[in-house]
């Protein structure tokens, strides 16, 4: 989000230079369930990226892909893949060999 800063007299300013911001983005992963969440608030940012968007945003995506590293939070796709091979490992092998040719897996070899 984006905030226009009231100024220390009331207002918000008539002038392009007398405007000041604050650029803020939240977000929180993994997506379907959620860990962490993470705020991000720049208190007047340049006036190039003065929008949330383009200020905020990316210092969430570096402090999201630190906290992925550093705290093991798997993807969407490792849960997708963990949640499989647990249904195949909780079944009878036939079982398991009908849900892994539905879901089209390559089997890898055996012995």
């Amino acid at each position: 989000g984006t905030a226009w800063k009231p100024l220390a007299g009331g207002g918000y300013g008539e002038e392009a230079d007398e405007v000041r911001y604050v650029a803020s983005f939240a977000g929180f992963l993994p997506a379907e369930a959620p860990e962490l969440v993470i705020l991000v608030v720049v208190d007047e940012p340049a006036r190039q990226t003065y929008s949330g968007g383009r200020a905020a945003a990316p210092i969430f995506a570096d402090y999201a892909q630190f906290a992925v590293r550093q705290l093991r939070i798997p993807s969407e796709f490792e849960r997708a893949a963990v949640d499989q091979v647990g249904r195949v490992m909780a079944t009878t092998p036939a079982k398991a060999l009908d849900l892994l040719a539905v879901q089209e897996a390559a089997l890898p070899g055996i012995g």
